[in-house]
């Protein structure tokens, strides 16, 4: 852990960021929302504060608050925020743009909300230098290139040409991380930066980070509900409940002493590699999916290609088998591009493979049909849980509307459809009168638990779950896991479940597939996989997990 800045700081010396008392509160037509309260902190120059907590806690409208980007709705209702000693809320507009985006910037969650899609890599960092700093055409290009180089994007120059869509998602997180920087601000706000990414690729962003923040010493704000970033990152850690920061001290001293139930709680449902594994279900069953000899070759005959004069041939998976039984969770672990999203695919129909066998109970072959041939009897059998419920509820439609769908498209409709509604909210522990609400009524673990409640909606065998946790906070993340464990031994269900959180797959899983480049390099149960001796692989990927220090009575 580092040594905060605070430790050093002189008497003179001015805070970076400054909330004295800070009140900020949503105004609507339905009244005021107090999003946060009371709020006292300081950033030093080459500190990095994190904030926990929540969803709806209120660290988001911290971060934002800091940028002065509230939007219309938000208002700052007491107390003062000060950025290197000048109150942020009395300045003009013309000085608020100038310091964004240059003496101080911010990095979102998602990078492509950052980027855009019609401009190259290399134009859109040079207009910040050509902004900002008032620099040439030919002194921006030069600048873009250097901090290009600083962040280790790979392919330099000729990747500066390329668009957005043209790069993979760490690269892309790179990309916005040196935007960011091309102005040396004094505070980067990154607001979950690595939510979205695999474990290897959150890894080098985070190394990435802490390399950065001590060359340019520049202080951090970092959001996250991951507090295995928390820890590797920050030199302080705030906790924020209901828009309050319930603890604020040293990061190492927060986890491992922590004073707040609240923070107990938090720390408590965090799933750790430490911890050990208990097998949650007897071995043996009948086998509900068995995949064998699975082959698919994806041919790139646009874009470059047309320029190369040939098409070019990705592997995406090679040989792969598998197999799971009824009442079993089947983890499917690897980077981004290792395949498992097109095992998911060829698993849903959405994709055909071009060798091998994917075969349900009953001897029934998915591997060549899509999803458009499948009859609705097999449909029923395989139902998903994607990772971003809001991509897949309809914003128009109620829950009710959304849960009777798949009944009646599937002929499940039985009797009262609003009945086997109520039913389906009382399995994932809504009450029945979420039936008349629509998704933004809704928080971020109660869209889930619809998702879920529509995957069960056709009584499945087996239910595909891409991530399904990812972006929930981690007390939420152990409410929803519990839910799917008790749906699973209620229902004997069989779970796919595809991650790259380590710990979580190690916590739930029987049985753990290490894919690498299309293939399988891993599989067998969860005690093996991850019981020395490692594949190489599956050793890089554990050791890339970010560790959460467990406070002292929980490791006694």
């Amino acid at each position: 852990m580092n040594t905060p800045a605070s430790a050093v700081r002189g008497s003179h010396e001015v805070p970076i960021l400054e909330f004295r008392d800070v009140g900020i509160s949503y105004f609507t037509r339905a009244g005021e929302t107090k999003a946060a309260r009371h709020v006292d902190l300081t950033i030093d120059r080459g500190e990095s504060l994190g904030l926990v907590g929540e969803s709806g806690c209120g660290k988001s409208t911290i971060a934002y608050a800091a940028m002065r980007y509230l939007g219309r709705a938000g208002r700052l209702v007491s107390g003062q925020i000060l950025f290197e000693g000048r109150d942020l809320y009395a300045m003009s507009e013309a000085d608020i743009r100038q310091l964004r985006g240059g003496r101080m910037a911010m990095v979102y969650q998602e990078p492509m909300s950052s980027l855009n899609p019609v401009m190259t890599i290399e134009r859109q960092l040079m207009e910040v230098a050509i902004l900002h700093e008032g620099a040439s055409e030919e002194q921006a290009r030069a600048r873009a290139l250097q901090m290009l180089d600083t962040v280790r994007l790979p392919d330099l120059p000729d990747a500066m040409r390329r668009y957005p869509h043209q790069l993979s998602g760490g690269q892309q997180q790179r990309v916005v991380i040196a935007m960011s920087l091309m102005s040396n601000p004094s505070l980067l706000v990154l607001d979950e930066p690595t939510t979205a990414l695999d474990v290897t690729i959150q890894a080098g962003i985070l190394d990435l980070i802490q390399k950065l923040r001590k060359k340019f010493n520049a202080s951090i704000l970092y959001i996250s509900h991951d507090l295995g970033t928390i820890a590797k990152i920050c030199d302080r850690v705030g906790v924020m409940y209901f828009g309050e920061i319930v603890e604020l001290g040293p990061a190492l001293e927060v986890f491992m002493s922590p004073k707040a139930d609240y923070t107990k709680k938090l720390l408590a449902a965090i799933p750790s590699m430490a911890d050990p594994i208990v097998r949650r279900h007897d071995p043996g069953g009948r086998k509900t999916l068995e995949i064998g000899g699975l082959s698919k070759t994806y041919t790139d005959s646009g874009g470059l290609s047309v320029f190369r004069g040939k098409a070019r041939e990705v592997r995406a998976l090679e040989d792969v088998n598998l197999s799971v039984s009824a009442g079993k969770t089947l983890a499917i672990v690897g980077e981004s591009g290792c395949g498992k999203s097109t095992l998911a695919k060829i698993l849903l129909g959405l994709e055909r493979g071009d060798d091998g066998r994917v075969v349900l109970s009953g001897g029934f072959d998915l591997c060549q049909l899509p999803v458009e041939k499948r009859p609705p009897e097999v449909l029923a059998r395989l139902q998903m849980i994607f990772q971003n419920p809001d991509g897949t509820l309809n914003p128009s439609h109620t829950v009710g509307y959304t849960l009777a769908r798949p009944l009646k498209r599937l002929g499940k409709a039985k009797g009262d459809v609003r009945e086997q509604v109520a039913r389906l909210l009382e399995a994932v522990k809504l009450p029945p009168d979420f039936a008349r609400r629509r998704p933004h009524q809704l928080s971020g673990g109660q869209k889930q638990r619809i998702a879920i409640a529509r995957a069960l909606a056709s009584s499945p065998e087996i239910i595909i779950a891409d991530e399904p946790t990812s972006a929930l906070d981690v007390s939420v993340q152990a409410r929803v896991i519990d839910l799917l464990n008790e749906i699973q031994d209620a229902r004997e269900l069989t779970l796919v479940f595809i991650s790259h959180d380590l710990a979580l797959v190690r916590s739930i899983a029987d049985y753990v597939a290490v894919i690498y480049k299309g293939e399988v390099v891993e599989f067998g149960s969860t005690e093996r996989v991850f019981e020395p001796p490692y594949h190489a692989y599956t050793e890089e990927l554990i050791a890339a997990v970010p560790v959460v220090p467990k406070p002292a009575a929980a490791a006694a």
